[in-house]
């Protein structure tokens, strides 16, 4: 019987440290050829056109830069970081 309570010991300490692991964010940086004035950080979206495992993942805006042009047009520069 002492046994058993030695493998549980064990194997509470091998998944203690399980808990506290994270899996590092992913980020992505997108030059958006039109200006989204809309978009700002925190704002979560999908992005298209991707590879699948791209597209299925959930992202949050981390920084959103807009530049106005002198012709008239803006453009929008984002870093994701997923979720």
């Amino acid at each position: 019987m002492a046994w058993r309570s030695v493998a549980a010991s064990r194997l509470a300490k091998t998944n203690e440290g399980r808990e506290h692991t994270t899996r590092a964010a992913t980020n992505l940086t997108l030059s958006l050829t039109y200006g989204r004035p809309d978009i700002t950080p925190e704002t979560k979206i999908t992005v298209t056109g991707f590879k699948a495992e791209i597209n299925a993942q959930k992202w949050i805006v981390v920084s959103a830069r807009h530049e106005m042009h002198g012709t008239g047009g803006s453009q929008t520069s984002l870093q994701l970081e997923s979720l």
